[in-house]
Order: structure tokens, then sequence, then C-alpha cells
């Protein structure tokens, strides 16, 4: 149930990869890899795969479910690893609820954030080079940025190197909310 024929070859399936995966791999490992095979693949079929493997005297799977009990770990499916550790990072029960891939609706059609804090109407970017660099990529985030700030919407960016500091990062985003809430009061 688990094997399947990759040109000619027997293997796993994806599921039951990522199972044995976590036996081997450390949290963060773990945590990447379930995040990319949730943006593609159904989670009923990992849970599916994760009960047959533990009760049949399988593989543990012990990272994996970790993983999936951290009660730290933000729901949803995040759209890069940067998107989750930024999310994990501003997890925080003194900020308002946030959500992952925030759909918001403009007069241009709906537009998505990575994160969006809808209470105050602020959306937090990822901002990588792979999704958000280059002349394509530029325009078409600019055109959304203004959309967005014509709906009322603030969108703050945060870069690879801001996290090296997650703690200054976290407290200029507290401080970038509160500022929201006093405008909007």
């Amino acid at each position: 149930m688990d094997v399947v024929e990759v040109e000619g070859i027997r293997s796993l399936n994806k599921a039951a990869t990522l199972c044995l995966l976590s036996e081997i791999g450390n949290g963060p490992f773990v945590q990447q890899c379930l995040d990319e095979f949730l943006r593609t693949e159904s989670a009923a079929w990992l849970d599916q795969t994760l009960e047959r493997m533990t009760s049949a005297g399988g593989a543990g799977c012990g990272e994996l479910v970790r993983a999936l009990r951290d009660p730290i770990r933000v729901e949803g499916v995040t759209g890069s690893w940067m998107e989750r550790v930024v999310a994990q990072l501003l997890n925080v029960p003194s900020l308002p609820t946030l959500s992952l891939q925030y759909r918001i609706e403009t007069e241009g059609g709906h537009r998505r954030v990575d994160i969006g804090f809808p209470a105050v109407r602020l959306g937090v970017e990822a901002h990588s080079r792979t999704f958000h660099w280059g002349p394509g990529k530029e325009n078409a985030d600019n055109t959304r940025d203004l959309e967005l700030a014509s709906s009322g919407w603030q969108l703050l960016y945060v870069t690879w190197a801001q996290l090296h500091d997650p703690e200054r990062f976290v407290e200029l985003v507290i401080r970038a909310i509160e500022a929201r809430q006093q405008q909007m009061n």
C-alpha cells in the first residue's frame, strides 16, 4: 500500500517516506518536510499512513508526531519555510490572531499576504529572493501593495537577515501592531 513504482523502481510513497524520515531527522527538518508535503498532498493521507505505520509496529515516526502536535506550530500551510519561521515567531498571545496565506478582497480582485492580522489590517510578507525579486515579481508585488493600501491594509516585509535578531523583529512588529490599533481607534 505504501509502495509505488517510479520508472520501474519500487519506492515508498511520499507519506510513508515522510514518516520514516521523521525517525532520522531533527525537529526543524521534519517541520520543513511536513510543510512541503502539505502544500501538495492530503493531510488525511498522511494521517492514515502515520496511523498504519505506528500501529503495525513499524517506525515510531516520533518527530513527525511531535511536529503535528506541537502547540507552537501555527495552523495552516505556509508558502515557504521562511513563512513558517516568521509565523512561529509572531504567534504571541499578546498579539491579535494571525492567519496564514490570508486572502484580502480588493477592487482589483483578491490578493494574498503570507501572514495577516485581520483585526488591524496588517500583513507581513516573508520577503525571500526566490519569490520576490526580479522585474516581474517586483512589479506584481508593487501592484498588490498599492491595491492593499487603497483597501486600508499596511504591509511589513521581513528578510532572512532581519530574522537573525528574532527578539528585535518581534518587538518591531508588536510596535507596528500597536500603532495600527491606535490609527484604527
